[in-house]
């Protein structure tokens, strides 16, 4: 089974180039010197590692090139009869094909970018949902947070729909890339596509709420906040420790007493004191000493959270709603 028979059985399509990661004058110069316009997209297509596809790459040098697209065949026709699921074939596959774009770059020394997303955009016409929603996560899971959001957009536009079942996913996905990738906290543009993802969200009530809450402090709608806080007080004293510590941070920033307090409760309710030794409990009283504007805990406790705790938010309240220096950077 070659790259095209592959692709016919699992997708229903089989007029695909993935050399286009390549310029043409370079996909033309690597035809012409192996004298085989397929040996890129058989390798390119290939259902094994990262380090084999870069191996095969690099044999091209030294060995005939009938033998590697041997060697290749045999992948494909094990990988077929391994996996019956269409489904779960699809979502393994992603990787490879994320794999072979991240090699091609590494090769003209580029870095993924939406340069690379639009050549996706412009060559890949397949239909299927689910090779769209898991190319999605496989480039959002590597932390390309704003090519997966460019992606995502052209994917709601052309393929995975509102009736569609992925479509819900596909929200959260974007909700965090945007979260990710952009400075929705100072530019009033993706605070709105911000906010607006935040009330669409369906699946995830913690990340739907914390992103409402968060909305409502950013915008400086306080009574929102108080209103939302308590609209949902049940569901929030059920969420992860991790969470509700979340949930204090933006309470804080408020500068609401009643609010402040209304949270804090909550984490004694949960036990947060017991929790000493453990990474939660210094974030509880790295924000106890935020409260407190003890500048010295702050850093103190920003350094043992330094991996953990992030200060966008904390940058926004001491210089625009505290109007004091961020020296904490």
């Amino acid at each position: 089974m070659n790259y095209k028979e592959f692709l016919s059985q699992l997708l229903d399509y089989n007029e695909i180039d993935f050399g286009f990661i390549f310029k043409k004058e370079e996909k033309k110069h690597f035809e012409v010197r192996y004298k085989y316009p397929e040996i890129l997209n058989n390798i390119a297509f290939a259902p094994i590692s990262k380090e084999k596809k870069k191996k095969c790459l690099r044999d091209l040098l030294n060995k005939n090139v009938n033998e590697i697209d041997e060697i290749l065949i045999k992948k494909y026709d094990e990988f077929i009869s391994f996996l019956s699921d269409k489904k779960k074939l699809i979502q393994k596959y992603m990787k490879f094909f994320v794999d072979w774009i991240e090699i091609a770059l590494e090769i003209e020394n580029k870095s993924f970018n939406d340069l690379i997303v639009n050549r996706i955009k412009k060559k890949i016409k397949i239909k299927h949902n689910l090779f769209w929603f898991y190319l999605i996560r496989e480039i959002y899971e590597r932390k390309y947070y704003s090519e997966a959001l460019s992606l995502i957009r052209y994917v709601k536009r052309k393929y995975i729909k509102k009736k569609n079942y992925l479509y819900d996913y596909l929200l959260i996905y974007e909700f965090v890339a945007l979260k990710k990738a952009k400075d929705y906290i100072h530019d009033n543009r993706w605070r709105n596509e911000y906010c607006k993802l935040a009330k669409k969200l369906n699946f995830t009530n913690e990340l739907k709420i914390l992103g409402i809450l968060e909305c409502c402090l950013l915008n400086r709608q306080i009574d929102t906040f108080r209103q939302t806080l308590k609209k949902y007080r049940k569901e929030i004293l059920d969420w992860s420790l991790m969470n509700i510590l979340n949930a204090y941070e933006l309470a804080i920033y408020t500068k609401n007493n009643e609010i402040i307090q209304e949270v804090e409760d909550m984490l004694f309710i949960r036990n947060i004191e017991k929790c000493n030794g453990l990474y939660e409990f210094d974030y509880f009283m790295l924000l106890q000493h935020i409260k407190n504007r003890q500048t010295e805990k702050i850093t103190e406790y920003l350094r043992k959270l330094k991996n953990i705790f992030d200060t966008c938010l904390l940058e926004w309240f001491y210089v625009l709603v505290e109007n004091k220096e961020f020296t904490f950077a």
